[in-house]
């Protein structure tokens, strides 16, 4: 029993380092908007990967994916690392990724094999991430300011990568049962 255990851990850790990894190609393909923070494909990779794995598999992963920026890996949006960026305009965009990824990973069992619900569930976590983001603005700017320059700008690409995840989501799940 104990073996089994093991090499279920051991699996679920792999899980984790590549969602980590994933995130982090993700955070290179960036769209320079009007914003503070330009768009990035975290977001669609954190909460579309969410979709397929457990809740602490997903949240562990956002946690080591945020755990290797902070001690100097080049993992944020182009390239960035270390304390100044995680702890900048980032941090609530950050937090939101791991709340999101919870979120979602939570709802997952609601989205099998359904287009609106999967895109449903995403939209929240791109929403949630939007929130929680903007929230952490109100550091810098007043709310509004907080809400035009780090909610705003970021609606219609949460949309679309939340169309986008959802149709992945579906036809990764196609293929998995093909394939089994």
């Amino acid at each position: 029993m104990s073996a089994k255990v093991t090499s279920s851990s051991l699996w679920q850790v792999i899980g984790m380092l590549l969602y980590a990894l994933l995130i982090s190609f993700g955070a290179q393909f960036e769209i320079d908007i009007a914003g503070i923070l330009p768009l990035t494909g975290q977001t669609l990779v954190v909460l579309t990967t969410a979709l397929f794995t457990s809740l602490r598999t997903s949240s562990g992963a956002v946690m080591l994916y945020l755990l290797l920026g902070l001690i100097g890996f080049p993992v944020y949006a182009d390239g960035h690392s270390g304390w100044e960026h995680f702890t900048g305009s980032s941090l609530g965009y950050f937090l939101g990724f791991f709340v999101a990824a919870a979120l979602v990973s939570y709802n997952r069992k609601t989205c099998s094999g359904n287009f609106l619900s999967s895109f449903l569930v995403l939209f929240l976590g791109h929403l949630m991430i939007l929130i929680v983001g903007s929230l952490f603005l109100l550091r810098y700017f007043s709310f509004s300011e907080a809400f035009s320059k780090g909610f705003q700008p970021f609606i219609t690409g949460a949309m679309l990568k939340s169309v986008l995840g959802a149709a992945i989501y579906l036809l990764l799940q196609s293929f998995i049962k093909r394939v089994r």
